[in-house]
């Protein structure tokens, strides 16, 4: 089970899938990261919880050396969309 802080960072990986995040913009997009300073350990300590939670999947999660983080797409895996423009469309019978 993921917190919700885990869930949210998750979360924001997801809707920015191949994009690099800079621990800057982890910490804007995560007002629970800031913790009124510009530390990027505290990305990181969090960001180690939440591939430790995911297991065998966490290596989708890659550190970008002097960046910051992304998640990598999984080939042959479209991403679902997100936000109120992707309800799922009313079964018929």
């Amino acid at each position: 089970m993921l917190t919700a802080l885990q869930f949210d960072l998750l979360t924001v990986f997801v809707q920015s899938l191949g994009k690099v995040l800079s621990f800057e913009e982890l910490q804007r997009l995560l007002p629970r990261l800031q913790t009124g300073r510009r530390d990027p350990s505290v990305v990181r300590y969090h960001v180690a919880r939440l591939r430790a939670r995911l297991g065998s999947c966490s290596r989708l999660i890659e550190n970008v050396r002097g960046c910051g983080y992304r998640m990598r797409p999984v080939s042959g895996v479209s991403p679902a969309p997100f936000g109120p423009e992707s309800k799922p469309a009313p079964r018929t019978t």
